[in-house]
């Protein structure tokens, strides 16, 4: 009877301690998420260079266009973003500017529907970039289709006014 006492004092004693190390193990693990949680911001670093810029021909076709430069403007709130609660309300500010600029007229150049669907793109994940910021997700592969996205539509404007620009003239226009 005493051996089997001591057997379950031992037994109790080991299995404690073991129980104590994973517990302690696990929160280490716990907070060392939450940290990474935390800086995904810091971790997400959208820059400038990172955006395609329009080229000069096509900054001029959309220089009168508003709703199209608010959008860029909040872009570059987007872009300088220093924590979490700035990019949610940068994001939520270009998501409301994207509507207007669904909204508003387009300049001829740009009245095309694939303008239109590739601006459909960009909203699209910037909804996918909300929804994982408030989940408190990695935002690796929203800030990539998002990324992807702008400079897609960005780049199919540029091509539009390249080809505006090479159109032979009416000579019958006066």
């Amino acid at each position: 009877m005493r051996k089997y006492l001591i057997f379950n004092i031992a037994l109790l004693f080991f299995g404690c301690k073991a129980k104590n190390n994973t517990t302690e193990l696990s929160l280490i693990e716990a907070v060392s998420e939450l940290e990474e949680n935390e800086n995904q911001v810091y971790a997400w670093k959208l820059e400038r260079n990172d955006l395609r810029l329009l080229d000069e021909k096509t900054f001029g076709l959309v220089e009168n266009w508003g709703a199209f430069m608010k959008f860029q403007l909040g872009l570059e709130n987007l872009v300088r973003a220093k924590n979490e609660s700035e990019m949610l309300l940068a994001i939520e500010d270009l998501i409301v500017q994207e509507t207007e600029l669904s909204n508003s007229t387009y300049p001829e150049v740009f009245n095309h529907q694939m303008i239109k669907s590739r601006q459909k793109v960009v909203r699209t994940f910037l909804l996918q970039l909300k929804a994982d910021l408030l989940d408190k997700s990695p935002l690796t592969n929203s800030r990539t289709n998002f990324l992807d996205s702008y400079n897609q539509w960005i780049e199919f404007m540029n091509s539009l006014s390249i080809q505006l620009k090479y159109q032979p003239k009416d000579e019958n226009k006066s």
